[in-house]
């Protein structure tokens, strides 16, 4: 092979490097994208998960009060009969 031949070879070789590069470049761009996407959502996953926590325990807190009242009113029916 002559020394054209080499140079022909390499500067193929380069340019198939290089486009593999700008591919692999392009593709972790775009799960760099993702990922950020991934972490906005998990921060709101996790933002709504203590909503529902505080939901639950308020909920639990109502459930009681009911309850309470629930036995008073027993109480009191009982007391009079």
């Amino acid at each position: 092979m002559t020394i054209g031949g080499y140079e022909d070879s390499l500067c193929y070789e380069i340019d198939r490097l290089q486009a593999d590069l700008d591919k692999d470049e392009e593709y972790i761009a775009k799960l760099e994208e993702e990922n950020q996407r991934l972490a906005y959502l998990a921060s709101k996953a996790e933002v709504l998960e203590e909503e529902n926590h505080r939901k639950d325990q308020t909920i639990q807190q109502y459930q009681d009060y009911i309850r309470k009242l629930i036995e008073k009113l027993q109480e009191a029916r009982r007391s009079e009969g």
